[in-house]
């Protein structure tokens, strides 16, 4: 199988290294409007090359688009179009009926689309939910993530709820097993005018539950944390520590089944129990490979790539209406 790679930045350049390390040398392609960009990779990896898209998709059965959200349907568009699989960066497109639009297109041509969510694919957060299936911290009652750093503001003014928060979105959807029902966004524009670099969304899921994600590009540290609290104990998912999954045995025990006041409350703080675990991005290349070659649905196919536009786009609407809960259906 050939791979093609559209866009070779600063994400495209890792996928261009793990379809490397898959296909091999002679079964990959890179596109790029940057011919200094292509003379580095081909530099480094000495494959094929080219600025025309068209060959690229040609001359491919798969392509992994790697390049800004705004060209994101387009291009896949064309891809799909062509009868190649197509493998595209999150968020897959700009607004839901484009991607629903994705959706059928890949239906029709009877072609792999998947999104490229690669936290949905790391060890840790896989660990995370094998955790919490087997009942180690009991019933999941609510989640705070937070993804915090400093920059990077985007070329074509994407904001920062749509730049962050689809991995937490993902990875918050995929605990609880559901999609958001609600949201309520807040957030600030500091450096550009309208384009709001620090926000809050409060999610509320059908079963009850409800998490809220803080994502920041002024933010002195890079933090990419999600707490987990269940009705025995409490999880903690840090990509930035290690180990990376931690079960802590520490919550509020009742002293009577019904408590009135904090006298009918003692806490307990005891033993905590680390799993470690590693990188995610080879095993997500890979599924989408062996979706190919199987006739496998992806984990993070076109449809779920369409319902995160859906809460994307209930957010952004709900920053602009001051917080306004905003009702999702999809």
């Amino acid at each position: 199988m050939k791979v093609g790679v559209v866009g070779c930045g600063y994400w495209g350049s890792k996928l261009v290294k793990e379809f490397y390390d898959l296909v091999g040398k002679e079964n990959l392609i890179v596109c790029d409007s940057d011919e200094g960009r292509l003379a580095k990779i081909h530099e480094k990896f000495g494959i094929e090359t080219t600025t025309n898209l068209l060959t690229a998709i040609k001359k491919s059965d798969a392509v992994a688009v790697a390049t800004p959200v705004f060209t994101h349907y387009a291009l896949a568009k064309k891809i799909l179009q062509n009868g190649r699989h197509a493998f595209v960066e999150k968020p897959i497109a700009k607004t839901y009926r484009q991607a629903i639009k994705l959706t059928e297109i890949a239906k029709q041509k009877n072609k792999v689309l998947m999104v490229d969510s690669t936290f949905l694919y790391s060890p840790a957060v896989r660990k995370v939910k094998q955790l919490i299936d087997a009942g180690e911290i009991g019933a999941p009652r609510f989640a705070t993530s937070r993804r915090l750093n400093l920059g990077l503001y985007q070329a074509d003014k994407t904001n920062v709820i749509w730049d962050l928060a689809p991995h937490d979105l993902s990875i918050l959807s995929y605990i609880f097993e559901d999609f958001p029902e609600s949201v309520s966004a807040f957030g600030t524009s500091t450096v550009i005018k309208d384009v709001a670099d620090d926000a809050h969304i409060i999610i509320k899921f059908p079963k009850g539950q409800q998490a809220t994600v803080h994502m920041s590009w002024l933010h002195p540290h890079k933090v990419r944390e999600t707490i987990v609290v269940g009705s025995e104990k409490m999880l903690i998912y840090n990509l930035d520590k290690d180990p990376q999954v931690e079960v802590h045995d520490k919550g509020v025990v009742l002293k009577t089944p019904e408590p009135q006041t904090a006298a009918d409350l003692e806490y307990k703080h005891s033993a905590i129990y680390p799993h470690i675990v590693s990188g995610a991005l080879p095993d997500m290349c890979k599924h989408f490979l062996d979706c190919i070659t199987e006739g496998k649905t992806p984990l993070t196919d076109g449809v779920y790539g369409a319902k995160i536009v859906r809460i994307l786009e209930a957010a952004d609407k709900s920053l602009h209406k001051n917080g306004k809960v905003i009702q999702i259906s999809y």
